[in-house]
């Protein structure tokens, strides 16, 4: 498989199981550094779902390239009314941007999506089927990390399937794969909404969520394919990036949701990991927090 092909897995037929699927967003943050090849797969992964989204919701943050318009206006003509471009006038960062496209998505259920990650055809409607199914709030799923193209698998990430399981993990790590979540709209606000919080983000919403009753699951299958490049791990490291992360423990021993063993663990690892040379961190990700 090169690049620019999808990854070779059957379609999932959107036969009735005993109840009808809702309508779904799916919400796309874009900013002027990202690849216009990469968001073309990414929004080309998504259109092409088995059981498509009501509507494609991409979030420019701040001005893009000619390119990423392109990519823009083509599915635009190619998917009439499915595609939804909104711009903030300046690079808010990921949170802000996603805070923005919730609260502009018309759909109770919304779908994440990353502009250079490739979804599974099959990764929604099986993540609407088991969250229906089991009465959840936010579901996701395993994924793969690779580089360059789809074959080339460097890692793998397995959640445990149910609630109580995925309670207990997010007590030391996030819960969920972010970038293949999804989550209803009313429980994100409700918890609310991202927060501008540096390289926590997500986890924060989680627990957040977590807190305010939310219902978790994850679908047992590989469906959604992160790329990871030369500065992966790197952006992963850092003072500010300890700091911040150190900062979330506190608040989660506060809010306490974690105990004072949860937070050692987790702030400690951090200031090692995180302060470490990238090879040795690039090589703990793929040995400890990867499967």
């Amino acid at each position: 498989m090169n690049e620019n092909q999808l990854p070779d897995q059957e379609m999932v037929k959107n036969k009735d199981p005993g109840f009808a699927l809702p309508p779904y967003s799916v919400i796309l943050s874009v900013f002027k550094k990202d690849c216009a090849v990469w968001f073309d797969q990414a929004v080309k992964s998504m259109a092409n779902q088995s059981f498509p989204p009501d509507e494609i919701l991409i979030i420019e943050d701040g001005p893009v390239p000619q390119e990423i318009s392109d990519v823009e206006r083509k599915y635009s003509v190619q998917y009439p009314g499915m595609i939804r471009c909104l711009s903030l006038p300046r690079n808010m960062g990921l949170a802000e941007a996603l805070r923005f496209g919730v609260n502009q998505a018309k759909n109770e259920w919304i779908a994440r999506m990353d502009a250079d990650d490739i979804a599974d055809p099959g990764r929604c409607e099986k993540e609407l089927r088991l969250a229906i199914k089991n009465g959840a709030d936010m579901v996701s799923c395993n994924y793969k990390e690779f580089y360059g193209s789809t074959d080339h698998v460097v890692a793998r990430r397995i959640y445990p399937a149910d609630h109580a399981s995925l309670a207990r993990l997010s007590r030391r790590r996030s819960p969920l794969c972010h970038a293949a979540v999804m989550m209803k709209k009313g429980k994100v606000i409700e918890a609310g909404n991202y927060r501008g919080d540096y390289v926590v983000e997500d986890y924060d919403l989680f627990i957040r969520m977590l807190i305010s009753g939310a219902k978790c699951c994850t679908v047992n299958e590989f469906l959604y394919y992160v790329r990871v490049g030369d500065d992966y791990y790197q952006r992963r490291g850092g003072w500010k990036y300890v700091k911040n992360s150190i900062s979330f423990n506190l608040w989660m021993l506060k809010a306490h949701w974690s105990s004072p063993a949860d937070f050692f663990i987790r702030s400690a690892s951090t200031a090692i990991v995180g302060l470490s040379p990238r090879q040795f961190r690039s090589w703990f990700y793929k040995a400890f927090l990867r499967n």
